[in-house]
């Protein structure tokens, strides 16, 4: 996923409209879904829209806001282990990249006023 947003206004649409839809489809199923469902629901996602540890890593980091929980706040361990493990296991998305505990952990560093990530 790469992309450059030149104008405040488009970095604001990104935020609020695309990747609020993206970090749904990632984190929702975690919430509401069984543990093994969830897991097999996100990584198809992942799979069908190419997503890289860095492009969750820039997801999860670009959608928290101010006052606000991060996304992946409040996820049993269990669920966020099985999730790391299916992905490191069978994901499409997961060539060519090191993934260690990359959901448990998170961005070491946030870079808030790029929004680019490399594959």
């Amino acid at each position: 996923m790469y992309i450059v947003c030149t104008r405040h206004s488009a970095w604001t649409t990104l935020r609020l409209d695309y990747l609020t839809i993206l970090l749904k489809n990632l984190t929702d199923p975690l919430w509401v879904l069984p543990k093994d469902e969830a897991v097999e629901k996100v990584v198809e996602f992942i799979d069908s829209y190419s997503i890289s540890q860095e492009d969750f890593d820039a997801i999860v980091e670009i959608s928290k806001f101010q006052g606000h929980p991060s996304p992946l706040e409040g996820i049993l361990s269990a669920v966020k282990a099985a999730l790391t493990k299916a992905y490191n296991k069978g994901s499409k998305s997961r060539a060519g990249s090191d993934h260690t505990s990359w959901i448990k952990e998170g961005p070491k560093k946030a870079c808030y006023g790029d929004a680019r990530t490399s594959r």
